[in-house]
C-alpha cells in the first residue's frame, strides 16, 4: 500500500536478494511452475505498481486491515463496520487491503470465498464510481 516509489524500489531491492536464498531453500517444495511465477513477480510487480501509482490509481489505506486489530460494530448502525488502529495507513492501491484482510484468514474453500468477496469488493467500486 506503499505510493513512495523510493520505498517500492528498496523493498525491490530486498525482494531481489532474499529471492534467490528462499527458492535455494525451498527448492524441494517449489515446483518449476512456481518458481518461474516466483521470478515473474519479483521482475514485474515494481513497474507494475509504480505505473499505476503514477496513473493515480490510489487511495487512503488502513495499511494492515484483519479483524482481530480492529472495532467492527457501530452503536448507531450495528451492520456498518467502524475501522480503527489506523498506526499503519498510507496513500497507496486500493486492493491492498482487501487482499490483507483476505489473506489473514486461512479457509478450506479459499478460492471460492476469494473470488465471491473480490466480484463483491469490485461490484461495489463500479457502484462507488471508482472503476
Amino acid at each position: 500500500c506503499y505510493a513512495n516509489s523510493s520505498h517500492i524500489l528498496l523493498m525491490k531491492d530486498q525482494i531481489d536478494a532474499a529471492l534467490p536464498l528462499f527458492m535455494q531453500k525451498q527448492s524441494a517444495s517449489l515446483s518449476d511452475a512456481h518458481q518461474i511465477i516466483l521470478r515473474k513477480l519479483s521482475e514485474q510487480w515494481a513497474p507494475l505498481f509504480l505505473q499505476r501509482v503514477k496513473q493515480g490509481n490510489t487511495t487512503l489505506c488502513h495499511g494492515d486491515l484483519h479483524p482481530f486489530g480492529n472495532i467492527w460494530l457501530s452503536n448507531s448502525d450495528p451492520s456498518t463496520p467502524i475501522i480503527i488502529d489506523w498506526a499503519q495507513m498510507k496513500h497507496g492501491l486500493p486492493a491492498h487491503d482487501i487482499m490483507y484482510m483476505l489473506l489473514s484468514f486461512s479457509s478450506p474453500d479459499r478460492v471460492s470465498r476469494d473470488t465471491q468477496l473480490l466480484h463483491l469488493y469490485h461490484a461495489h467500486l463500479i457502484a462507488s464510481g471508482k472503476v
